[in-house]
């Protein structure tokens, strides 16, 4: 599966520092930067700015020039880092993650990672305490018995991408450190195809034709997603959202920069543009997950959204 080894002089350079330059590296590594460059310039910075993306995409790079014992010396570094940096979390409580776990859907599982269904309620991840709130590692194990990745540190195991806590539908996480780098590469590299299903509130008269595309920065980032009408009545709009950047609430917002806030939007003043049943969550659902060549799944949306009165023949499009 991998390339043979390149064998090539590193080079050196000054010490990598600072966001930009981060990035920069990025792009270059996926541009097809050297392997052995690759890891001169990472021991560059090592004590300036690496993250777990710079880690995982080293690490790529590595096992693509067969040099796997230097990768896996990489994904260790990667994982001390990460390791490093996580705050304190209290663990969640059993009976919470046992409930969150009961509401999984296994979708693919292979050696090297897991796709599962996540519903409503569950975080991705966590970055410090939960207070009481299960995250998706914490369920996939307890539900399949599995040990995911360190490479993200312990509150993000296995995790390659996330969904919004109210929002649900397909997430894929990795259970070795060599999958968690590739599949990091994948979505860094864009060539993850998401597509979402939502359900949005017209307003101001707000309508579709057919697929636009909405190309609104997000926090000063390139942000592009497709949004196509399935259904609508005067009211309510049910949309195909195909996201090709993976901003943070991109789809939601884009959405609502059309004209359509999707169902259980919280919006200023902390309104709900409509509540679903019980707030079960936000109507927007990861429809379908396909990486090429690795894994491809979808899922139906939850049952809930047939609960909601929206006047739309759901049956007919889901």
């Amino acid at each position: 599966m991998w390339l043979g080894i390149i064998v090539l002089t590193a080079t050196s350079g000054h010490a990598l520092q600072g966001r930009p330059a981060v990035v920069q590296f990025h792009e270059a590594l996926l541009a097809g930067l050297d392997a052995r460059d690759a890891l001169a310039r990472l021991e560059s910075m090592e004590n300036a700015t690496p993250d777990v993306v710079t880690y995982s995409l080293v690490a790529a790079t590595l096992l693509d020039a067969g040099l796997d014992e230097d990768a896996d010396d990489v994904l260790e570094r990667g994982a001390a880092f990460s390791k490093k940096r996580a705050a304190y979390r209290k663990p969640t409580k059993r009976a919470v993650v046992s409930k969150a776990a009961a509401g999984l859907t296994r979708l693919h599982e292979d050696d090297q990672l897991i796709a599962v269904s996540k519903p409503n309620g569950v975080l991705s991840m966590t970055e410090g305490t939960t207070k009481g709130v299960a995250t998706l590692p914490d369920a996939v194990e307890h539900a399949y018995g599995v040990e995911l990745s360190d490479l993200g540190g312990p509150l993000a195991r296995g995790v390659v991408h996330r969904l919004d806590r109210d929002v649900s539908g397909c997430m894929v996480l990795a259970k070795t450190r060599r999958a968690h780098a590739l599949l990091i590469r994948e979505f860094a590299a864009r060539r993850v195809e998401k597509t979402y299903l939502a359900v949005g509130a017209v307003q101001n008269g707000a309508s579709l034709t057919g697929p636009t595309t909405v190309d609104e920065p997000i926090q000063k980032k390139p942000a592009e997603t497709e949004v196509e009408p399935l259904a609508s009545n005067a009211d309510f709009a049910l949309l195909r959202c195909k996201a090709r950047t993976g901003r943070k609430h991109q789809v939601r917002k884009h959405c609502a920069a059309l004209g359509f806030p999707l169902v259980g939007e919280v919006s200023p003043p902390k309104k709900r543009v409509i509540e679903s049943p019980s707030h079960k969550g936000i109507m927007l659902h990861a429809y379908c997950l396909h990486v090429p060549g690795v894994v491809d799944v979808s899922c139906p949306p939850p049952e809930w959204w047939r609960a909601v009165p929206l006047g739309l023949a759901l049956d007919d499009v889901l």
